[in-house]
C-alpha cells in the first residue's frame, strides 16, 4: 500500500494499493479392505482391495487500485484505475483415482508369495489415454523360522525378500495439453502467448 503522497521515487505519486489472495485445498479418501481364507493346515490366503481418491487445487486472484482521491483512502475500490486478476499459472485443479486388488498365498507362515496390481487415472491423462496399471510381484521367506534357524550363532532372525514392481507419479494439472496464456501485445491488443508446451 502506498497513500496518496508517498515518495515520488516509488513511482505511485497518487497511491497504489494491491491485495492478493491465495487459495489451496488438498483432499485424500482411502478404503481397504482384506479378507482371509485358510486353505488346509498350513496354506493360507490373503486378499485384498483398496481404492484412493485424490484432488488437489490452486487458486490465486489479485486486485489493484491506483489514484487515490485524497490520502486516507486505503481500499482497492478507491482507486480511480482498478484492475483484477487470475493468475493462470495457480488456478489449476488436478484429480487421481486409483484402485488396487492384491493376493497373497502364505505356507506355515515362512513363505509369503505376493502379487498385485494398481490402476490410476488422472484428470491430466486426457480422453485418448484412460489409465495407468502398476503390477508387482514378491516373494520372501523367513528362513530363521526353519528348523536350521535356531542353529545360527548371532542371528535372531533371518529373511530372504526379492520383488519386482512398477511405479509412477500423478502428472500435474495440463501435463497432456499445450496451454496458453492471456498477453497484452502491441497496442494494447489482448493476444495468446504459449503458456505449457
Amino acid at each position: 500500500y502506498f497513500p496518496r503522497g508517498s515518495n515520488p521515487n516509488f513511482g505511485f505519486p497518487l497511491g497504489l494499493k494491491a491485495v492478493a489472495s491465495d487459495g489451496s485445498s488438498f483432499i485424500t479418501a482411502d478404503y481397504s479392505a482384506t479378507g482371509t481364507a485358510h486353505l488346509g493346515s498350513s496354506l493360507e490366503s490373503q486378499s485384498s482391495f483398496g481404492a484412493q481418491y485424490y484432488a488437489k487445487t490452486f487458486t490465486q486472484i489479485s486486485g489493484q487500485g491506483e489514484g487515490f482521491p485524497i490520502r486516507g483512502v486505503n481500499t482497492v475500490s478507491g482507486g480511480g484505475t482498478r484492475q483484477g486478476f487470475e493468475n493462470p499459472n495457480f488456478n489449476l485443479e488436478n484429480k487421481t483415482v486409483g484402485l488396487y486388488i492384491q493376493e497373497q498365498v502364505s505356507w506355515r507362515d515362512r513363505l509369503y508369495v505376493t502379487a498385485a496390481i494398481r490402476g490410476d487415472d488422472n484428470s491430466a491423462f486426457g480422453k485418448s489415454y484412460k489409465a495407468t496399471h502398476y503390477p508387482k510381484l514378491s516373494l520372501s521367506w523367513i528362513a530363521s523360522d526353519e528348523s536350521f534357524g535356531s542353529r545360527l550363532p548371532f542371528v535372531s532372525s533371518l529373511k530372504f525378500r526379492t520383488a519386482w514392481g512398477k511405479a509412477g507419479q500423478q502428472p500435474d494439472a495440463f501435463a497432456a495439453l499445450r496451454t496458453y496464456a492471456p498477453e497484452t501485445g502491441a497496442g494494447g491488443t489482448p493476444t495468446l502467448t504459449p503458456q505449457n508446451l
